[in-house]
């Protein structure tokens, strides 16, 4: 008991009584909440959401687990972050990422093939996508790193890949609520005690101002931002759609999930604890909630109709996107100040600046895919465009953008085709709603070059999944 040393912090109030409000200072002050004990706390959360969700299906085949595992990758930080194998530049990428999705696509390609995929459906059911994917395989051949390049293009298979996974299960439908959820329920959490007990991995600093940024589990502030936008939409969107099951004495689950959601709102304030922390993927959020709550009044207008307006309001997007860079403002209407963003967008005018010129001499078939972004070019501008679409331009080129854009009408026009059936009403409003954000996103961040990006990728997965059974009926794995 000699050795026995009572903290400061206790000595000064060891003479009196504690009052309610230091009792309770007291208990949730992060230095008596040792951050193993949190990680442990949150592990055992993390388990028991996954747990409730494993119960909503009998026996959910395990192979799911490997497009969530891709998704939570796409999502979250490199594996060499975390484990500290990173390579000799961005450029290079990271070794063990690179084996880690290797081995998910062997795995990926071994179910698919005891699963007796058609093949021959799955090209003529996704045409635009085959001639984007081809188009960018083929631009490789004048790109000056033509290596990386086609490991960059080599994602965009695995993306398909996993696509396919979820298409081709027994219950394709629950199986991609099932995988948005267990991402959501994974990364909403982890990233609230990496950035409270983990600065190391949960927080940044601006370069230039040092600025306190919250990045939790993923790479960047704006990638929390995509993180905290995929779950809000979902959360709100599985409360709508399964209202039933909601009601139906799942009362812990649904105080779970709300509980989530707080968190995610909680995250989107960022340190400051404001509605414009991360603008982009604010202004993203609420025009996803508009199109679920739109489309559930609008459905008594014919379906025709609503793909009709739906597609030229999104090709007007794409339009406008293409335009900010080039003028180097918001065109019409300047929100940038009442955003609390001061005109240059932070910045972006000038990174926009320095760009246009290399993608005004390879307008129309760009400098190939993945061949533009070379470290070089990452020292004299930025890590990337902060405009998805002058990124496509840059990569693949006009051509490219068109490519881009047919394969977005199809997925629309896929949507509606599973809005008109009652048993993928719901999923195919969630579809839209996600290339409705992923078209406003792309204006101020660049969210997709290819398919293998954040809100990208899950558009992808509902392109894949409305193509109807391309599964051989026999097979059963």
């Amino acid at each position: 008991m000699k050795n026995l040393r009572i903290p400061t912090w206790l000595c000064s109030i060891w003479q009196r009584p504690l009052s309610p409000t230091e009792k309770l200072a007291l208990f949730t002050d992060k230095h008596l909440m040792l951050p193993k004990a949190s990680l442990i706390i949150c592990t055992i959360f993390v388990t028991y959401l996954l747990f409730i969700d494993r119960k909503q299906e009998n026996k959910p085949p395990f192979s799911r687990w490997i497009p969530t595992l891709w998704l939570l990758l796409v999502f979250s930080k490199p594996l060499g972050v975390w484990f500290g194998v990173l390579g000799e530049d961005m450029q290079s990428g990271s070794p063990l990422d690179r084996k880690f999705l290797l081995f998910l696509f062997i795995l990926s390609l071994t179910i698919l093939f005891r699963r007796k995929i058609l093949w021959i459906k799955v090209f003529q059911y996704n045409f635009p996508l085959l001639c984007m994917i081809l188009f960018m395989l083929f631009s490789i051949f004048w790109s000056d790193i033509f290596i990386s390049s086609f490991k960059r293009w080599s994602r965009e298979i695995i993306a398909i890949s996993m696509g396919l996974l979820i298409a081709t299960e027994n219950n394709p439908f629950i199986a991609i609520q099932s995988i948005l959820r267990r991402m959501v329920y994974i990364l909403i959490p982890f990233s609230f005690i990496l950035i409270h007990y983990f600065a190391e991995y949960g927080r940044e600093y601006a370069r230039w101002s040092g600025e306190l940024m919250w990045i939790g589990a993923a790479t960047q502030k704006n990638g929390l931002g995509m993180i905290c936008v995929t779950s809000v939409i979902f959360l709100i969107w599985d409360f709508n759609a399964n209202r039933k099951f909601y009601e139906s004495n799942h009362k812990i689950f649904t105080l779970s999930n709300i509980l989530v959601l707080i968190i995610t709102f909680y995250l989107m304030g960022g340190p400051n604890h404001t509605l414009f922390y991360s603008v982009t993927s604010n202004i993203a959020c609420i025009i996803g909630l508009l199109v679920i709550f739109t489309h559930v009044k609008l459905h008594r207008l014919p379906f025709t109709k609503q793909s009709v307006y739906f597609s030229i309001f999104i090709s007007f997007v794409i339009i406008y996107g293409i335009l900010v860079p080039f003028s180097g403002k918001l065109i019409g209407i300047d929100l940038s100040l009442i955003l609390g963003r001061d005109e240059s967008l932070t910045g972006r005018d000038e990174i926009w600046r320095r760009l246009i010129p290399y993608a005004t001499n390879h307008f129309f078939l760009g400098h190939g895919y993945g061949g533009f972004w070379t470290s070089e070019i990452r020292e004299l501008t930025d890590a990337h465009a902060h405009n998805g679409y002058l990124d496509i331009v840059l990569n693949t080129g006009f051509l490219g953008l068109l490519l881009f854009w047919n394969f977005l009408m199809s997925c629309i026009k896929k949507s509606y085709i599973a809005i008109k059936n009652y048993n993928s009403y719901h999923l195919g409003i969630l579809s839209l709603t996600f290339i409705a954000i992923l078209s406003f996103h792309n204006i101020a961040e660049s969210s997709t070059v290819g398919i293998n990006g954040k809100f990208i990728s899950i558009v992808l997965f509902f392109s894949l999944l409305f193509d109807g059974r391309v599964k051989n009926k026999t097979a059963n794995f």
